[in-house]
């Protein structure tokens, strides 16, 4: 990563935290102007926010954008298609893979909000079109995360889930699949299943102005929420050039451990497992955990469900309150150490 990617991506993590506190000046990252919570003016018989909700803020423009592209596991994104929309003026905007441009086509500086669902995956594809980002993001899946922060118990978070909390109407769940799944299937394409690979990229445009249009009397309800907002969505562009650059790995070292990972697992696994007996092959049997701690005469934590919990929390406890516990769990530790050092 770049040193002023590093730099950025360092900066938004630290503001993140003091997001609470800090007072962000009036303009394009304040919470000032507009009106506030219970001044909103609402359609009439539904307390729905109206389009002058958007018009209040401090924005020339308002782009809507989603993206679909392929996705491979430990891969860039390869994009396919664009959907942008401007929400004051109704400006649309599709592009297909064959006609990218070399800069975004529509305006990206402090005066003009960038808004989308999960903005990091459109910030992803910005990144490899070699696309400049934009100023000012408004991520509305952070958002939504940070209004149901301590409440989502059992709650979706993806783009359906807030549409539908908000009383927004969506496509359906199969509908989105399908749409998804003839993207994801790769080119060629032929003419009638663009038109439906962009018909389906904008269904998740259409939807987002609505959204904006009800979240927003929240957000700016907030003291500074606008500049929280914008920070959020800071940090979605740091990700997005974060996941850009990938994980660093000596690819060498790599190459060397794929081929003997197996080999290497089952001799640390002897190593230490050879008093104990857990493990069958390569898999820990949790049956015979529960023996062995019914013979030792262990007391063990259960989930909710009755099941002994095997989460890393639980196996640090229980190894600082118990010394046979912790010997098993030291143990088991040493896995990665030992496997790094067998190859090299």
């Amino acid at each position: 990563m770049r040193a002023q990617d590093q730099f950025e991506a360092a900066a938004c993590v630290k503001l993140a935290m003091f997001a609470a506190v800090v007072d962000f000046p009036s303009g394009p990252c304040g919470g000032g102007g507009g009106p506030r919570l219970g001044q909103i003016p609402t359609e009439a018989g539904r307390g729905r926010p109206t389009m002058s909700v958007l018009m209040s803020l401090p924005f020339r423009e308002i782009w809507a954008c989603d993206f679909e592209y392929i996705a491979e596991d430990g891969a860039r994104p390869v994009p396919v298609c664009m959907v942008a929309k401007d929400l004051l003026s109704g400006r649309l905007i599709h592009m297909w893979q064959d006609g990218w441009s070399a800069r975004p086509p529509f305006a990206i500086g402090d005066d003009s909000l960038f808004v989308a669902y999960a903005a990091t995956a459109e910030l992803s594809c910005f990144l490899v079109l070699g696309w400049a980002m934009p100023a000012r993001i408004l991520d509305l899946h952070f958002e939504y995360l940070a209004k149901t922060n301590g409440r989502r118990a059992g709650l979706k978070d993806g783009l359906i889930a807030a549409l539908a909390t908000h009383g927004v109407p969506s496509i359906t769940s199969q509908e989105k699949e399908a749409g998804r799944a003839l993207v994801m299937r790769g080119g060629p394409w032929s003419a009638e299943e663009r038109q439906e690979a962009l018909a389906y990229c904008q269904s998740d445009v259409d939807c987002l102005g609505p959204l904006l249009e009800r979240m927003l009397p929240g957000i700016r309800s907030r003291p500074k929420g606008l500049g929280q907002a914008l920070l959020r969505g800071r940090y979605a562009a740091a990700v997005a050039r974060m996941e850009h650059v990938g994980v660093p790995i000596e690819v060498p070292l790599l190459e060397r451990l794929r081929p003997n990972w197996n080999a290497i697992k089952l001799g640390l696994i002897a190593e230490v497992d050879g008093e104990f007996g857990l493990y069958e092959d390569t898999t820990f049997k949790t049956a015979r955990f529960a023996a062995w701690l019914k013979r030792e005469g262990i007391p063990w934590p259960q989930t909710e469900s009755g099941t002994l919990a095997l989460d890393q929390d639980t196996f640090h406890e229980m190894g600082r309150a118990d010394p046979r516990i912790g010997a098993w769990a030291i143990c088991a530790m040493r896995w990665a150490i030992f496997a790094w050092r067998t190859c090299t």
